[in-house]
């Protein structure tokens, strides 16, 4: 049973993520502690990380991990309301990770559509920054988002309502060429 608090903090960021969202922003103003921004391309901007040696190996080992990253934010509050970020993961895949505000509908996952064809993520995890999900990418989707300058990505409030927000790929394909 949700107490009246939880109640009030549900319906708050439902109303938050319902108003327009329109303003794409790369990383620039959003990269995770640590991180540097390495390149901007169009609406992506690259994000690095240097991880420390771990124990037992050399101490000139530090590794390098990069993602591209974009936000969507809502325009009036500034509020970040989506993250999309794409990394490899250790076994060489890119991965395409999501994160959208707590308080929408989980069962429904996180969909992401170009070019009209829809992948759904489901959602791993929770935590205050949000919902993750995430896609391992195939040649298929990465060329659609190559070829396309928009996307949308989908989010249920509620089991009927679906929340439609903005997927800029304007900078793409420089951004993803960079991963490599």
């Amino acid at each position: 049973m949700l107490n009246i608090k939880s109640t009030v903090t549900v319906i708050a960021v439902l109303l938050a993520i319902s108003i327009p969202v329109v303003a794409q922003e790369s990383a620039e103003t959003t990269a995770p502690g640590g991180a540097e921004i390495e390149a901007s391309f169009g609406d992506w901007s690259k994000v690095c990380q240097t991880n420390e040696a771990g124990e037992g190996e050399s101490e000139g080992s530090a590794e390098k991990s990069c993602q591209i990253v974009q936000a969507a934010t809502q325009n009036e509050s500034g509020q970040r309301i989506l993250q999309t970020s794409i990394g490899y993961a250790d076994n060489g895949t890119p991965v395409l990770t999501l994160t959208a505000p707590l308080g929408i509908y989980l069962p429904r996952g996180i969909t992401v559509s170009v070019d009209n064809t829809p992948i759904t993520a489901t959602i791993s995890r929770c935590s205050q920054n949000g919902c993750v999900g995430q896609i391992q990418m195939q040649e298929s989707l990465i060329e659609a988002m190559k070829n396309n300058n928009n996307g949308a990505v989908l989010v249920a409030t509620t089991p009927d309502n679906n929340l439609k927000l903005p997927l800029s790929l304007k900078g793409f394909t420089a951004a993803f060429a960079s991963l490599q």
